[in-house]
Formats: C-alpha cells, structure tokens, sequence
C-alpha cells in the first residue's frame, strides 16, 4: 500500500519533484514480484489538508502516473481518507481527469471504514498521521530513504515476495478488477501526454466556461476558465 499525507504539498512546491518522487516509490515498490503481477493499493490520507494545498496541475499530473501512463503500475484501490466537507468541488475537478475503469477504484471514505478494505491489524503497520495508526511517520520514512540508499548502493539482495500480501499470499487490499501482470519498468518522463479521451473535462464545465472553488477553513481559493472547445481549448488556473 502506497501511503501519502497530501497537506506536505504546497503551491510552491516543485511539481515535478513530487511526481519523480511519486515514480521512485512505485518503481520500487513493483520491485516486488506480487505487486509488479497484481497491482498496489494507494491511500491518501486527507486529515489538515487545505485548498492551499491543492493545484490542478500538480492533481492531473499526480492521477496520470496512477493510471499507469507515466510508470506501468495497476492501482487496484485508491483510499481517499478523511476528506474535508468541501471535498465535493474537488472531486468536480478530479473525476475527469479519471478513466470510468478507474473511478471505480476510487473509495471516499472516513478512517473507521479502513477495516473495509485493508487485513485484518493493519493498524500495526499504519502510520501514527491516522488516528489508528501506531507506527512513527517520520521513522518510515527514514527507514525506507536508509534501505534505498542500501539498495541504490546494492548492499541489499530484494526479496522477491510482494509486500502487498500477506504470509498466507493473500491480498492486503481489496480489488475492484482482475490484476494485469506488468514486467517492465520506464523513468519519468515529464512530456508524457494523456492518450486516453479527455473530453469528460469539457462535459463537466463546459466550453469557453469559468468557474470558482472556494475553501471555507481556508483562504485560499482556485479559479478555472477554460477557452475554446473540446477539439482546441485552453485551460487556465
């Protein structure tokens, strides 16, 4: 399961970092011969998160590399927990950026319906960002940057068992479609382009539109105007 705390990302920040990050630790986690075959779960944990922490361009770059068309990953289940009241005007931006295959992928959802979806004692390997969870999120992290460099350095030997199941070989996360097996890795390459229709977009706001979405705990607020039509349009934040 691939765990990210939105709210760490700021306007400001480098977009492309972010998703060179966000390659890195799906390229290692499809190291892992099960999660290479059967695909990973990804949570974001929503808990602070604020409209200042939020950037269409950085969202539609972020949810392309979900869908495998920056890193060949098959996400199986994308937990959003514990998102703001507002979260429903985000969503309006979001879901079209969203294949309909993987929109069903896709759980809402507040944090004591985890146990819907993740095995029995999850809460043992949770970070302690959730109210469940009861592992350090600063040592996770400083583990997994340690073990890389181990690795990167190959004083490490991976061990080809999936992190992603149990010891019984059972899934830790549920799946709403058969696994597509994936046997090859490609770097981040920041001009990848969405092949898939991005129409959805236009439907949703419509052309030569505009539109505002404000945060009521924030003071913050994002305008979009799109110009021109589906077949030649501009989107502006």
């Amino acid at each position: 399961m691939f765990y990210m705390k939105p709210c760490r990302f700021h306007r400001k920040d480098s977009t492309k970092d972010v998703i060179d990050n966000l390659v890195y630790v799906i390229n290692c986690m499809l190291e892992k011969e099960g999660n290479a075959k059967n695909g990973i779960g990804f949570m974001a944990c929503m808990n602070d998160w604020k409209m200042g922490n939020f950037e269409v361009n950085y969202c539609y770059q972020f949810m392309m590399a979900l869908q495998s068309l920056v890193v060949p990953v098959a996400v199986e289940l994308f937990l959003i927990v514990n998102p703001p009241s507002w979260f429903g005007g985000i969503w309006k931006i979001m879901k079209p950026m969203l294949a309909p295959s993987f929109r069903k992928k896709v759980k809402v959802i507040k944090e004591p319906m985890l146990e819907s979806y993740l095995m029995e004692g999850y809460q043992q390997y949770l970070p302690d960002d959730l109210e469940t969870g009861t592992v350090d999120t600063f040592q996770l992290a400083r583990d997994f940057v340690t073990y890389r460099k181990q690795v990167e350095a190959g004083n490490v030997q991976l061990n080809a068992k999936s992190a992603s199941h149990d010891d019984d070989g059972e899934s830790i996360f549920s799946s709403s479609e058969g696994s597509r097996p994936t046997s090859t890795f490609r770097s981040f390459d920041s001009s990848v382009s969405r092949s898939t229709d991005d129409s959805d977009i236009f439907s949703t706001f419509g052309s030569n539109s505009s539109h505002e979405f404000e945060n009521e705990d924030d003071d913050a607020s994002i305008h979009c105007s799109i110009d021109g039509t589906a077949d030649d349009a501009t989107l502006e934040i």
